[in-house]
């Protein structure tokens, strides 16, 4: 048995779901499961992935969670770590996968097929923005603040994504787009508008809570993506289809507690 955990936001959700796929590639796909514990999600929206992407989890019993369980009490009493080589088949049973898995070497060969769940609950502001970004050369921008900037989160992701970092990314749009219109997603409205300075723009923060993953939708449809260190808007700008899309991205991810994930091709600009 082989056990594949699903924490955290919609961002790192769709990352285990990937390294589920590469995991299915190698493994009998019987023997595959998902453990989905409630102190993981509860603290974001939940699992959302399976409510807003057409996608198959795996499945999960009362028999995994006990399973986990114990894995975790014997990994707290004897520290048993191995490292298991990604070349070829993983034929190990009896291991609990859990992390984040932001690296681009799981999803280089697996057939990734994601497409939203159709038809959203779009409400009059959503789908008048919508219309609004298709009918323009957009470019979407994703300020994330909130957590961030609380203690435990400022010395892993603060203040990389500040203002000068996003001049420097409209800077280089200007430089390269046509007439472009700008639409800025935030947690942090008012710090936005203090620092972004174009005569095209919209501001949306009408999606909250359960409702924040249009935000992801919206973003992807923009023509251009100018992001946060932030897997939410990471997603939003990988799963924008336009063939020519511009995407801008922070050199660094992390402050210094961590090495910054391999999630980047060559054809995103670093600032």
């Amino acid at each position: 048995m082989k056990i594949v955990t699903f924490q955290g936001g919609l961002g790192n959700q769709l990352f285990q779901y990937v390294f589920y796929l590469w995991l299915d590639m190698r493994c009998d796909k019987d023997n595959i499961y998902g453990y989905y514990p409630k102190k993981g999600l509860r603290a974001h929206n939940g699992l959302e992935i399976e409510k807003v992407f057409e996608v198959k989890l795996p499945n999960s019993s009362l028999s995994t969670d006990l399973i986990v369980k114990s894995i975790k009490l014997i990994n707290k009493i004897f520290k048993n770590r191995q490292y298991i080589s990604t070349d070829g088949r993983l034929d190990v049973n009896g291991v609990l996968f859990e992390g984040f898995w932001q690296d681009k070497y799981f999803w280089e060969d697996v057939d990734i097929v994601l497409n939203f769940r159709w038809p959203l609950k779009l409400d009059v502001t959503n789908s008048f923005i919508m219309t609004k970004i298709q009918a323009n050369n957009s470019i979407s921008i994703h300020i994330r603040r909130g957590d961030y900037l609380l203690p435990k989160y400022r010395n892993i992701y603060g203040d990389i994504c500040n203002e000068e970092y996003y001049q420097k990314a409209i800077e280089y749009i200007l430089k390269c787009v046509d007439d472009p219109f700008f639409f800025v997603f935030s947690d942090d409205i008012d710090w936005a508008k203090s620092i972004i300075n174009v005569s095209n723009v919209t501001f949306v923060n009408n999606n909250k809570g359960k409702d924040s993953y249009i935000d992801m939708f919206l973003m992807s449809l923009c023509h251009h993506n100018i992001i946060a260190n932030s897997t939410f808007s990471w997603w939003a700008a990988q799963l924008n289809k336009h063939s020519d899309k511009i995407m801008i991205a922070p050199i660094r991810w992390f402050k210094s507690l961590f090495k910054d994930p391999n999630i980047f091709t060559e054809s995103w600009i670093r600032i």
